[in-house]
């Protein structure tokens, strides 16, 4: 495990922001264990800003510790899962009907934008950024919304749907599908049928989760398995076209 050295302003934001990383890019990996005095050795400092980042990270979602066993990264079950994209699913649905009553021009650009950015990235097989770009893209729905409690909610989520979104983007055959997946979704936002945006929205959410749990599923070995209850749907053919 290596880390670059820090220096010592705000320290404890600058050790979450390492040890996030390091998860995220798989560097980390789920049921690992974190030792605060060895991060705290190849950081280069003293381990009272590295217990601070700890405390935070499990905050997050991202670590557990157990009594008298230690820290070690989150591993997310497949109910963990399912509780996560679900609950994230319900919120967006619900973000992007409010959303597009105060859908301007300028707001459909950034979206674009950030569908170009995303296509720029995945040239590059950047899943870690792809999967970053891909949260701003529905952060912007969710602050859209106008809905401080919604998004404090979805905010709570976010480490955890990072986390998960990087190891995401690895099903894909290719990451390249991140975009073709979101432009389906401004494609519905252009033609602003409520119920329909709403519907792409959820569907593309739980398409992910059962994409992520099948693949984690063949991580285990366990052979490719839907999630129980949800159909895997192509969000192009779930409805037809609204004029």
């Amino acid at each position: 495990m290596t880390f670059e050295k820090l220096d010592h302003t705000n320290l404890s934001k600058k050790v979450v922001r390492a040890i996030r990383h390091q998860i995220f890019s798989g560097v980390l990996k789920a049921d690992e264990r974190v030792v605060e005095s060895e991060i705290a050795r190849a950081l280069g400092i003293s381990r009272g800003p590295v217990r601070e980042a700890l405390v935070e990270l499990e905050r997050e979602g991202l670590i557990i510790t157990y009594p008298r066993k230690g820290t070690y990264v989150t591993n997310f079950t497949d109910k963990d899962i399912e509780e996560i994209y679900t609950l994230r699913a319900l919120l967006e649905g619900h973000a992007v009907t409010r959303a597009l009553d105060r859908l301007e021009g300028q707001d459909l650009d950034r979206l674009k934008d950030l569908l170009n950015e995303i296509g720029e990235t995945a040239e590059k097989n950047d899943n870690i950024d792809v999967a970053q770009l891909d949260m701003q893209f529905h952060e912007e729905i969710c602050k859209l919304a106008d809905h401080k409690r919604l998004y404090d909610t979805w905010k709570s989520l976010l480490a955890q749907i990072q986390m998960l979104s990087a190891t995401a983007t690895e099903y894909y055959t290719n990451v390249k599908d991140v975009r073709k997946r979101h432009e389906v979704l401004v494609d519905a936002l252009v033609k602003g049928d409520r119920g329909y945006v709403k519907e792409c929205f959820e569907q593309h959410i739980l398409n992910s989760m059962n994409g992520l749990i099948s693949h984690l599923k063949k991580m285990r070995g366990q052979g490719p398995l839907e999630a129980e209850g949800v159909e895997e749907q192509p969000l192009a053919k779930m409805k037809p076209d609204v004029p």
